[in-house]
């Protein structure tokens, strides 16, 4: 058995969602879920090119947006990933998560800005 559960993607969750959602929001999931499948496999372009379509499907999906705002982040696209940021607490202001990543850009611009003395 190679450990992985065949029924985890048919959780009722799941479900449910895929039964209440339109077809636009179902899109968006799913490219979503396929970018987060490629960045556990490090395939960071990958990803984003899945985040953008998600976003193509769904632009004020704020998980897509956060998703591909975190890999440009690793990836040292820290504008892109500020804009993503951005406009991911616009539509959802409380996202603390979010939040929190922005903050970390921020601190990585601002040294990118001002180099450390040698």
């Amino acid at each position: 058995s190679s450990g992985i559960n065949a029924e985890w993607p048919l959780r009722p969750g799941f479900i449910r969602k895929l039964q209440t959602s339109g077809p636009e929001q179902v899109l968006s999931s799913a490219y979503n879920n396929r970018g987060q499948c490629h960045y556990l496999q490090v395939e960071f372009y990958k990803a984003i090119d899945d985040y953008t379509d998600s976003l193509k499907y769904n632009p004020s999906n704020t998980t897509a947006l956060y998703n591909r705002a975190q890999v440009q982040y690793r990836l040292n696209f820290l504008s892109e990933a500020r804009k993503d940021i951005l406009k991911a607490l616009e539509i959802s202001p409380d996202f603390k998560d979010a939040a929190s990543c922005l903050e970390a850009i921020e601190y990585a611009v601002s040294n990118k800005a001002c180099p450390k003395e040698t």
